[in-house]
């Protein structure tokens, strides 16, 4: 442990020294300063492969691919959509490290436009927690829910597959939301091209604190989203440690393990429940994959009995449609019964009728 926080802190001491070192200049140094021990003539790709490694590890912007394969760095993407490429060659590591990665795809979310706002109604700008919350995602929609390590790949979304991926470690951010750490800084620093429009207010805490409200958004805001979080996604959201599935506290936490999950629970106020987020001041880097996926949702319209009673994003128009459709029923069912007990009179009206006929001519005298 102690050779690895070692490690750690050569790495991070040469980025203050120079910001924009290639990963193939900071394994020299890391050669020469006797951090690491080459032979002579060997290469210094596993060098590279150790560097890269480490850097994802405290970033957790991507996960390294537990096998190692010569020459080249392989990433996790836990089935991620947002990683373009999954493994670059060691030997291109000649460029600045933000130029490097950026080669494996949208590590960060990207900002959208101002002329998409431009265009957007000010009711669009709303993101309504009707639309996102998982247990509409899930039973609507039929989308998976992939718990992923990488920080990067929340709320990446593949509408081809209709699977959402969800960080599984929020405690991270709270933790990178509190202060601001150099790696992460330096790393997010010139990620972003001029062309990519990113937010003025961009910093990893502001993005940190994003990732901390969108649980609000998802789970802890809608009471059906509550429990599907407790009876099917906690357990998929751990992470084995020892043999033992363990769950980030703060992901209970802000996916609202401590509330009520009761029928009347949505209908009380002290807990803090709000229908609808502003894209654009509460989510200016997370907006674009929200609205995404609200933009999707739109696009389901219920088809069948059992996406109707599912379809639960305008309880008003669920709770009147399901009305109307039980009262009509039983007034078929009663119009039916009417009909039986109509037929059943007239049935006993006429075995009554004849019996009178059959005692009438008993009575009748013999000529």
């Amino acid at each position: 442990l102690e050779r690895i926080i070692w490690v750690l802190c050569s790495i991070i001491s040469i980025f203050r020294a120079e910001p924009t070192i290639s990963i193939s200049r900071l394994a020299t140094r890391l050669v020469r300063d006797s951090v690491f021990h080459l032979g002579d003539g060997e290469s210094d790709l596993p060098v590279r492969q150790c560097i890269i490694s480490f850097i994802g590890w405290c970033s957790l912007l991507f996960i390294p691919s537990r096998t190692i394969t010569d020459n080249v760095f392989d990433l996790d993407t836990q089935g991620a959509n947002c990683f373009t490429r999954t493994s670059i060659a060691l030997e291109s590591a000649q460029r600045p490290i933000d130029e490097l990665l950026r080669s494996f795809g949208e590590l960060l979310p990207k900002k959208p436009t101002e002329g998409t706002y431009a265009t957007e109604t000010k009711c669009s700008l709303k993101l309504r927690v009707s639309n996102l919350n998982i247990a509409t995602l899930k039973k609507l929609a039929g989308m998976t829910i992939i718990w992923v390590d990488a920080v990067g790949a929340h709320l990446d979304f593949d509408p081809t597959t209709a699977s959402l991926c969800l960080f599984k470690a929020p405690s991270y951010c709270k933790l990178k939301s509190s202060k601001n750490t150099f790696l992460l800084a330096r790393i997010t620093k010139d990620f972003y091209t001029d062309g990519e429009c990113r937010t003025e207010t961009f910093s990893p805490q502001v993005l940190m604190n994003e990732i901390i409200l969108s649980y609000g958004l998802l789970f802890q805001n809608w009471r059906l989203a509550r429990e599907v979080y407790r009876d099917e996604e906690r357990s998929r959201a751990s992470t084995t440690i020892n043999g033992e599935g363990k769950v980030d506290p703060w992901l209970d936490k802000l996916c609202g393990m401590d509330l009520p999950i009761g029928v009347l629970s949505s209908m009380s106020s002290k807990h803090g429940i709000r229908d609808t987020y502003d894209a654009k001041s509460q989510f200016p880097i997370l907006s674009g994959r929200l609205k995404a996926i609200q933009d999707y949702m739109d696009g389901k319209q219920p088809s069948r009995i059992a996406s109707l009673w599912n379809d639960r994003r305008d309880l008003r128009l669920w709770y009147t449609v399901w009305v109307v459709l039980i009262l009509g029923i039983i007034s078929i069912i009663q119009s039916f019964l009417g009909i039986f007990l109509s037929g059943a009179q007239v049935a006993i009206a006429s075995r009554a009728f004849e019996l009178q006929m059959k005692q009438s001519q008993s009575t009748l005298p013999f000529t």
